[in-house]
């Protein structure tokens, strides 16, 4: 009966990080927050609320708890401001480790402290230096594929300041080739590997044999061809630092993946010199 007449409501919530994934937390803290106010006399202009909103991240629970904390707080003022959320909150959202690859890609200095900071203070749920130092090597490895994308042959389709539609339509297919031949490589040394230390087979392939499937690789700059946005943002990026600078912050990310290993070091001293050493731009 059930299946037959019943309906399914999805109530779930998109926890991404996408544009419309966004939008919809946004619309049910929203719908929250005005529940949680009514009948309080209390209202929170769209200023406090994007304040409020940084404050706590998606997360419901802590949400309606700070709205009550702040019904509370203003006693008999009707209107809840940016500044009671600074003076009644501290900040719980929990940032990605995204967040900070990306405000090391962007060049930003503040922000990639900023979420360094946060990523380290989160108590036993701290991310461990080991792996945001990872984490920065992957993104500055993935900047410097794109640099070498556009200082080849392939590399003339790719223009400072390239619109959106014109990268989909033109450039995307191109990158996606680079990345092919990248593959083929790595399957061509995977192949002259295997058979180094074992001795050759050097009869003729058997009629009908399946072909060995290339493997993808972490170097590969499009990871997902159905998403171009976040290929984009890593070719907008890549306008942020020379071939020469990310060679640079190899060696200061391997310096300071030495001191982490091997010296009695303050860590987050560790990680803030080593984002100071790649974010600061030449004088």
């Amino acid at each position: 009966m059930i299946r037959e007449l019943g309906v399914v409501v999805d109530c779930s919530v998109p926890t991404g990080n996408r544009k419309a994934d966004k939008k919809i937390q946004e619309a049910v803290l929203l719908e929250t927050m005005n529940a949680v106010l009514a009948g309080s006399g209390k209202s929170i202009d769209r200023d406090a609320f994007t304040a409020l909103q940084a404050m706590t991240g998606f997360n419901i629970r802590a949400f309606t708890g700070n709205v009550e904390k702040l019904v509370d707080f203003v006693g008999d003022r009707p209107q809840i401001t940016r500044s009671d959320i600074v003076a009644a909150l501290q900040r719980t959202k929990r940032d990605p480790v995204y967040a900070l690859t990306g405000a090391v890609a962007a060049r930003n200095l503040d922000d990639a402290l900023f979420y360094l900071s946060t990523l380290m203070s989160e108590g036993l749920d701290a991310i461990r230096p080991e792996q945001i130092l990872v984490a920065i090597l992957n993104q500055i490895r993935k900047l410097l594929r794109v640099k070498e994308f556009t200082a080849g042959s392939h590399g003339s389709v790719w223009f400072s300041g390239c619109p959106y539609n014109q990268f989909t339509a033109a450039v995307m297919p191109i990158v996606q080739q680079f990345d092919a031949g990248l593959v083929e490589r790595k399957q061509q040394w995977q192949d002259q590997l295997s058979g180094a230390d074992l001795d050759q087979d050097l009869s003729p392939p058997k009629k009908g044999g399946k072909k060995k499937k290339q493997t993808a690789t972490d170097l590969s700059i499009v990871k997902n061809p159905n998403n171009p946005y976040p290929v984009y943002q890593l070719f907008l990026s890549a306008e942020n630092y020379t071939k020469q600078e990310l060679v640079q912050a190899f060696e200061h990310l391997s310096r300071a993946d030495l001191r982490i290993k091997t010296s009695g070091d303050s860590r987050r001293l560790i990680l803030e010199e080593v984002i100071l050493g790649i974010c600061k731009r030449a004088q």
